[in-house]
């Protein structure tokens, strides 16, 4: 419980840090660690698929967890796996955390970690002063 909540801690230290980082490599290195600490994910884990990042958060944080695709498949009411639901809680997060909105058509082109620090880098409009 502690090492989560620690994770949580560095989460919310690095989310203030991205708001105020001007480049662009700096925050999508900063990004990656902060979806590894909110998914509570071994920053060593190479993997950078969203929905596979996803699964591991929920069987257990490791690479070798998200080869189980029993979570994968089972799906709620509205035919949703626990993967989407949690990736899709994520978003929402992270629009609220910076205060942004994420088109929907151009979600369909974010698949890894670099993929969606780009695209909320280009959101917030930052620039290299």
């Amino acid at each position: 419980m502690n090492d989560f909540l620690s994770r949580q801690k560095d989460a919310k230290r690095l989310m203030e840090m991205m708001r105020t980082e001007r480049e662009e490599e700096t925050f999508v290195s900063l990004f990656n660690d902060y979806i590894r600490d909110k998914f509570n994910i071994n920053k060593d884990v190479s993997c950078s698929d969203l929905y596979n990042l996803a699964l591991m958060s929920i069987r257990g944080g490791t690479e070798s967890s998200a080869d189980v695709t029993s979570v994968s498949e089972k799906r709620d009411c509205h035919n949703i796996s626990s993967p989407v639901k949690k990736l899709t809680l994520f978003l929402f997060h992270v629009e609220k955390e910076f205060g942004i909105v994420f088109d929907d058509w151009k979600l369909l082109d974010v698949n890894t970690t670099d993929d969606l620090a780009r695209y909320c880098y280009s959101l917030l409009g930052v620039q290299d002063v």
